[in-house]
């Protein structure tokens, strides 16, 4: 089942005033859809697998940070973490160059992903070193993100879901 996408179309003033949003069509984007789409997340969110996918079906390659920087920044699929924005002059730069999207998987889930790929780790100590990086990084991703993509979805999901948000 297919959903409207525009389906809120009037302003809400609420109490503070930087708060305030107009829903729907809008005179300035709130990003930048030809631009570079950024997966920020944490390692273990699934940015990999997403972005390999969004990128397969953008027509646009697939690439970490600082193979991005050495591309020449091209437009691309960009895998992004806490260090890297702060590496590109923070998030209002990052939001700048193009569409965020913040790929958040709770950290319970990210830690068992992490446990899969490292298996021979202690499985407490991953757990709580990988809680620990999840909320020190999560201010960081919620300040750049355009959009929130829920991390615990299927992939097929995800994807459908960035495409569908790059074309709002």
């Amino acid at each position: 089942m297919h959903k409207p996408m525009r389906f809120i179309q009037e302003k809400v003033d609420v109490a503070e005033p930087d708060k305030t949003r107009t829903h729907g069509s809008r005179p300035e984007r709130p990003h930048r859809p030809e631009g570079v789409v950024f997966l920020a997340g944490v390692a273990g969110s699934g940015r990999g697998d997403l972005g390999r996918l969004a990128a397969q079906r953008l027509g646009i390659p697939f690439r970490s940070y600082n193979g991005w920087a050495a591309a020449g920044r091209d437009r691309a699929v960009v895998a992004l973490d806490e260090a890297d924005i702060e590496l590109e002059g923070g998030p209002e730069r990052v939001r700048s160059l193009g569409t965020v999207f913040y790929l958040m998987s709770g950290a319970p889930a990210v830690a068992e992903r992490l446990l899969r790929e490292h298996p021979g780790e202690d499985a407490d100590s991953l757990r709580a070193r990988a809680a620990e990086h999840f909320f020190a990084a999560e201010p960081v991703f919620m300040s750049a993100l355009h959009f929130l993509l829920q991390g615990f979805r299927p992939l097929e999901e995800q994807v459908r879901e960035l495409l569908d948000k790059l074309r709002l």
